[in-house]
């Protein structure tokens, strides 16, 4: 029986035969997914599942697999280490993926994942769309950790302006905007004092529509 709060494989048996060729695919995919189609059990390991998911569906072959392996990701609950890893393949390979459990995974999990290596290669639409619903804090601190874990974080200034969009100024509190005013990359930022200005014009705003 399948625990979707472990990380074990999912063990899958298929029914069916078929004669394919498939090109341009890893080979243990390719296996996993030639041995369901004729009829093989087969153990699918976490790191392999998003991959197989997108073969399948990229030869129309295997449509309930594909359904058990969509159902399956969005019910697992991931460690960091195995989310880092799976949430920017999950928004090419299977955006239903991404944009259900493991999007709200990264959210949930932000600065535990920000220290990690393979956190610098997430594409920045990866790294937009776990801010866009996190907490304005953790998404600033993880657009920060991004761009300095970049290679050449000088050659990649003109995300700021993108990375800053994707902050949720609107739930912003007092207390949050000072926290980001006084975080030790804030000066490096280009065009945060900016925000911040319009941030807290819109924050006196609020309040005193809510006093009137």
């Amino acid at each position: 029986m399948l625990h979707p709060e472990t990380q074990c494989p999912l063990q899958l048996r298929g029914a069916r035969e078929a004669a394919v060729e498939l090109v341009d695919a890893d080979a243990g995919v390719v296996e996993l997914l030639l041995r369901h189609v004729y009829g093989c059990a087969i153990e699918v390991p976490v790191s392999l599942a998003l991959q197989l998911y997108a073969l399948a569906d990229q030869y129309q072959l295997a449509g309930g697999l594909q359904q058990r392996l969509r159902l399956w990701l969005m019910a697992l609950r991931l460690a960091p280490k195995a989310l880092v890893e799976l949430v920017p393949a999950a928004r090419t390979l299977c955006s239903s993926v991404l944009f259900g459990s493991l999007c709200q995974q990264a959210k949930d999990a932000l600065p535990q994942l920000s220290p990690l290596p393979a956190s610098a290669g997430w594409p920045v639409d990866a790294v937009v769309e776990v801010m866009g619903i996190a907490g304005l804090l953790a998404a600033f601190g993880a657009a920060v950790a991004w761009m300095e874990a970049q290679p050449r974080p000088a050659k990649r200034r003109h995300v700021w302006p993108r990375l800053l969009n994707a902050v949720p100024w609107a739930r912003a509190s007092a207390s949050d905007l000072r926290a980001m005013q006084q975080h030790p990359s804030a000066a490096r930022v280009p065009g945060l004092e900016g925000r911040l200005l319009r941030a807290y014009d819109g924050l006196c705003t609020r309040l005193e529509r809510q006093v009137a």
